[in-house]
């Protein structure tokens, strides 16, 4: 038992210990810890190991069924206290809290010291467990910062990415750049924490939510127009595609939700992100701000799903307009790639923040520019960009840069060869 004790101490933290009767003998008490793994193992003080042993071994009945609620892993049962025929049961649980219960009650058993063999590191598999919450909050702020940064530029701000921090951050008032544009970040934030509310709530998308969003993305920027549609027609600058008439838009919101509703389930989800944002900028329901709004009903659809956000850059600007326009005219596969590709780097960023880097990565995951790349294949650098835009080579865009790693051209490599 201070074997399995030391160990715990030293490779998880916040251990959690719950009884309850095993099914099969009246006065066999089963013990299941629950913690957080730690990144790498410490020594344990005395005391650690202590604490362990004495919550382990607490022959109280009261406790028996606490509810299974922690949020975190379930790592192993320990050895009951009551040995029959010197048979301890044990096994490695791989299940969710709610059902470690039942998964504890169907352990198999084990002779002598045997159980032993599985609290050696080598023999504990660390099942996937939730990301680390202070690295998801540091993530999240600075992504909310890139979002509201690159959505406000696309739409003209001059603000930099960090004027916008600092608006953010400190409410400092920016000098040369107008109260509109200090609105405009100080509105996204709000819009964006909407987003996330209706995100949590897991309720149906609907015209309704959208004015909701408007509203809050022209707040005292204009009043008069924040939330409500437009009753005068409208033209999108350098677009061919002419939107309905201003008294058609209450019908034409309503089929737009009842098809975004109707879809969910049956279109991928990227897809349905971007075609929705596609269709909601085709109709422009509103004066000014139909873009931004887009881009935060795309999130919306989304985050109801699981994904990151989308953060359509700045510097694609070009791109994502000219996505757009080919979207109005059926060719709805290069905004989906855009989009999705902006969900991959968004996914990259949780994954890269939130990894613990104990030793550094093997040469084949190492990201290169794509400049070093091209010298390890025989493709060009603008070769390898093109392969990257349209998603045939596994790349992140960092900045204007790509990157790629070595195993991802080996990858591309051998599909190529094999066609």
């Amino acid at each position: 038992m201070r074997k399995a004790a030391k160990y715990i101490a030293a490779h998880y933290e916040q251990a959690r210990v719950y009884r309850f009767l095993d099914g099969e003998y009246e006065r066999f008490k089963q013990i299941v810890l629950f913690g957080v793994c730690r990144p790498q193992g410490i020594v344990p003080d005395t005391a650690a190991v202590e604490s362990l042993m004495a919550r382990g071994q607490d022959s109280l009945l009261a406790e028996t069924l606490l509810p299974l609620t922690a949020v975190d892993e379930p790592i192993y049962t320990l050895p009951p206290l009551v040995v029959k025929d010197n048979a301890f049961k044990f096994r490695s649980l791989f299940a969710d809290p709610a059902n470690a219960l039942a998964e504890a009650r169907q352990m198999g058993a084990f002779t002598g010291d045997a159980w032993r063999q599985h609290l050696s590191p080598a023999g504990v598999t660390v099942p996937l467990r939730p990301l680390p919450s202070a690295a998801v909050r540091r993530l999240n702020e600075q992504l909310t910062i890139e979002w509201i940064y690159n959505s406000n530029a696309i739409e003209g701000s001059a603000l930099t990415l960090r004027e916008t921090q600092l608006i953010l951050e400190q409410g400092i008032t920016i000098g040369g750049k107008s109260l509109r544009e200090h609105f405009e970040v100080i509105n996204h934030r709000e819009a964006i924490r909407l987003v996330e509310s209706l995100a949590a709530k897991q309720e149906p998308v609907t015209a309704f939510h959208v004015r909701q969003l408007h509203a809050l993305v022209l707040a005292k920027i204009d009043d008069e127009n924040a939330g409500q549609y437009r009753n005068v027609p409208v033209r999108i600058v350098g677009a061919t595609h002419e939107p309905p008439p201003a008294w058609d838009i209450p019908t034409q919101m309503n089929d737009w939700a009842a098809w975004v509703q109707a879809q969910e389930g049956g279109m991928e989800t990227v897809a349905l992100a971007a075609m929705a944002h596609h269709k909601l900028v085709a109709i422009h329901p509103f004066i000014d701000g139909n873009g931004r709004t887009a881009r935060l009903i795309m999130n919306l659809i989304l985050m109801r799903a699981g994904y990151p956000p989308a953060i359509i850059a700045r510097a694609n600007r070009r791109q994502y307009y000219r996505v757009l326009a080919q979207a109005d005219s059926g060719k709805a596969a290069p905004l989906v790639n855009l989009v999705g590709r902006a969900v991959e780097r968004s996914l990259t960023l949780y994954l890269e923040s939130c990894t613990p880097q104990t030793a550094p990565p093997a040469a084949e995951d190492e990201w290169l520019p794509l400049r070093e790349a091209a010298e390890l294949v025989p493709y060009s650098q603008e070769y390898l960009s093109l392969l990257a835009r349209i998603g045939k080579l596994e790349a992140v865009k960092r900045g204007r840069i790509w990157h790629t790693t070595r195993r991802a051209l080996d990858t591309y490599m051998a599909s190529v060869q094999k066609t």
